[in-house]
């Protein structure tokens, strides 16, 4: 490749994470974020833009409450749609540890991820997005390591790295070999991950 002053064999992604949209505080977050969407998305026009969890506060009206309020999936959800956002880029969001407080199970009751995440409908740990350009194939792996069932605050601070999700992170991984780059992402820092069996900085690399 043939470096110069041009965009060529080039392109670019946005990262955005913790937006903590609260039905009980501040709306700034929500109209931040739909200018951000609306003005700033159209402009970068990036291929793929990472939402890497803690979408929603999940907190009540009290600080040491937690749970899943509809409300502020509902707006997630719906200044995506009006923002016009997912028609201009790739959207990859994944859970984090707020988007799981008390939840009983993914993809039962009160798991509002799984219906108004972008990705929400799958049930799937680690998913792959494959963005491919004349110049190579370049992969965004996600890895949701939310407890299940999710605890209520404050215990679940925590990432789960267990059998389940290493296999299905090997099998993304495992996809991915053919690509230029490989970008592995998700809520945890890897400080904070627990695991029985496997390192998750040692699988990522």
């Amino acid at each position: 490749m043939v470096v110069d002053g041009g965009a060529h064999n080039v392109f670019w992604f946005v990262h955005i994470t913790d937006l903590h949209f609260s039905e009980f505080g501040s709306k700034d977050r929500q109209m931040d974020f739909l200018e951000f969407c609306s003005t700033h998305i159209p402009v970068i026009r990036p291929e793929v833009v990472i939402a890497s969890g803690d979408i929603t506060d999940g907190k009540g009206k009290t600080f040491s409450l937690s749970l899943q309020n509809l409300e502020e999936w509902e707006d997630y959800s719906s200044l995506l749609k009006q923002s016009g956002v997912l028609n201009l880029t790739k959207w990859l969001d994944v859970r984090g540890n707020h988007d799981s407080f008390d939840v009983p199970s993914f993809g039962g009751y009160g798991d509002y991820y799984s219906r108004f995440g972008v990705r929400g409908g799958s049930s799937l740990k680690s998913r792959i997005f494959k963005l491919v350009k004349p110049y190579g194939q370049y992969s965004f792996i996600s890895i949701d390591l939310s407890t299940e069932p999710g605890l209520k605050w404050p215990f679940n601070f925590f990432g789960s790295f267990n059998l389940n999700v290493k296999r299905q992170l090997l099998k993304s991984i495992d996809e991915a070999k053919d690509s230029n780059q490989t970008f592995v992402f998700g809520h945890y820092p890897t400080s904070t991950v627990v695991s029985s069996d496997s390192n998750l900085g040692t699988v990522i690399g």
